[in-house]
């Protein structure tokens, strides 16, 4: 049975304002309007550990299936989950290691303890939101297997899911990670799913800070308009990088 995942980061009026991704900030009013929308549109909205519980039971997703899922783990999750609650549903938080252990403005162990005790999901989203696909394979896999520890030893249960820090990942990042235990693994590719694999990863479509909840609707519907924008503006992105780097090595290899 296909489904969706929706990718939301923080709210941009919380309680602790994320002013250095304003594109990746909602409105706790518009992400109000985004669950409304969604349940009137006649969405199935939950989390990636109830993806795994239908897998696991042997259940087809219910139709219209669609995992929200909140990455890094900024406090403004705790104003993110009462609107959740409002309307009795839940989501995954794929919490940064270091993030939450540094940072003034994200989740602490007790602030997670709480969610937890109130169904809310938790997965891991590295320790230092590092591309996993770019560093040592030693490295990498410390950034899998610590922040899986230590959000472990916050919950005291463990810990099945991540999402890839940057979007970055491949197939050995993927494997090492399904060696350590996780069973799912959120992606960045902006795409519906067919059912559910475990192990295997979970395509997750984007909701940035100017959508609508009428945009929600199409993106959680995996709207092919939506999803060949998406990869156009991408592609428009990446081929002036790429045209800058051959250039520079041009340069360098010239000298």
């Amino acid at each position: 049975m296909a489904f969706t995942a929706l990718m939301y980061h923080s709210l941009a009026d919380g309680r602790h304002p994320d002013a250095l991704y304003p594109k990746y900030t909602t409105r706790r009013a518009t992400f109000r309007e985004h669950l409304s929308a969604l349940v009137d549109a006649g969405f199935e909205l939950g989390s990636f550990r109830e993806l795994l519980e239908s897998k696991d039971a042997g259940m087809p997703l219910p139709d219209k299936t669609c995992a929200l899922t909140f990455d890094d783990g900024h406090r403004s999750s705790l104003d993110l989950a009462e609107v959740m609650d409002e309307f009795g549903v839940r989501g995954t938080f794929f919490l940064t290691a270091n993030y939450c252990r540094e940072k003034a403005d994200f989740l602490k162990p007790e602030e997670i303890r709480v969610l937890a005790a109130e169904g809310f999901d938790f997965g891991t989203h590295g320790v230092t939101h590092r591309p996993l696909n770019a560093l040592p394979e030693a490295e990498m896999k410390r950034e899998l297997s610590e922040s899986k520890t230590w959000l472990e030893e916050v919950l005291g249960i463990p810990v099945r899911t991540m999402s890839l820090p940057a979007g970055q990942g491949g197939r050995a990042v993927h494997a090492a990670a399904f060696a350590q235990g996780y069973r799912l693994i959120g992606t960045s590719r902006e795409a519906a799913n067919g059912s559910v694999n475990a192990p295997g990863t979970v395509n997750r479509l984007v909701v940035l800070s100017g959508h609508s909840a009428k945009d929600v609707v199409k993106i959680a519907s995996a709207s092919p308009a939506y999803i060949w924008k998406r990869r156009l503006r991408a592609m428009a992105i990446w081929l002036p990088k790429q045209i800058l780097r051959t250039a520079h090595r041009t340069r360098e290899d010239g000298r």
